[in-house]
């Protein structure tokens, strides 16, 4: 699975920006964010995510997206319980008062 960071740089390099100090400057972003931002020592928030995508003319969902299709909840709608054992002998239990 390709994280996040690495398909920044990927874009990046795609669009013509070689130097990361070019397209953080494009960003108005410090080069050493951008720089943890690729190497996935930092997480950028959706506003940052969303000027980054901008940049690179590309939807932030572009970026975010893993390649695998979403999963799908379970016909229930739900993960299931585990049942609960039956307790026999259960009507055979004294009452101490």
């Amino acid at each position: 699975m390709v994280q996040l960071g690495e398909k920044i740089r990927s874009k990046r390099k795609e669009r013509g920006y070689s130097s990361l100090r070019r397209f953080a400057q494009a960003c108005s972003m410090s080069p050493s964010f951008l720089s943890d931002i690729e190497l996935g020592k930092s997480k950028p928030s959706i506003d940052t995510l969303a000027i980054i995508a901008a940049n690179l003319d590309v939807p932030a969902s572009d970026l975010l997206d893993d390649g695998n299709p979403p999963s799908s909840p379970s016909p229930e709608g739900g993960p299931k319980e585990k049942p609960r054992p039956i307790m026999k002998d259960r009507h055979k239990r004294k009452v101490v008062a």
